[in-house]
């Protein structure tokens, strides 16, 4: 019987740590795979890289614009942005450090809503994927 736990990796690898049976942690970063390796928490061996990120975005809002390109985030009908709280998940780390670069960041940061994993906010949001 297989179980699955889905949740930010830094949160899973805390779970680890703290004893939390597992068969398999698909990681979104090497940091915490490495963290637990030094820790003799996984199967020895190299970790199997199974993909690369690219930086996706979702995005809505109530007059259903839809984005051209990220910069248009910035406008006004983009009232709420979700993004996972970028400590606990590393592809939002990630995601924030490129909004920085973009310059887009200091405009977009009052509407931002963290949660601990993307999903919970698009809920709230009313974001859907497109």
């Amino acid at each position: 019987m297989w179980f699955f736990s889905f949740g930010a990796t830094a949160d899973l690898a805390k779970q680890i740590e703290n004893g939390a049976p597992f068969d398999v942690f698909a990681a979104a970063d090497t940091e915490h795979v490495e963290q637990l390796d030094n820790k003799g928490l996984l199967t020895p061996g190299r970790p199997l890289n199974l993909c690369t990120w690219t930086a996706g975005y979702v995005a809505a809002s109530r007059q259903q614009v839809k984005p051209e390109r990220i910069q248009d985030i910035t406008a006004k009908p983009f009232e709420r942005i979700a993004i996972a709280k970028p400590d606990v998940a590393p592809t939002e780390r990630l995601r924030f450090e490129s909004l920085q670069a973009l310059g887009i960041w200091k405009d977009i940061e009052s509407r931002v809503i963290y949660g601990q994993n993307v999903s919970p906010n698009e809920a709230v949001c009313g974001y859907r994927k497109r």
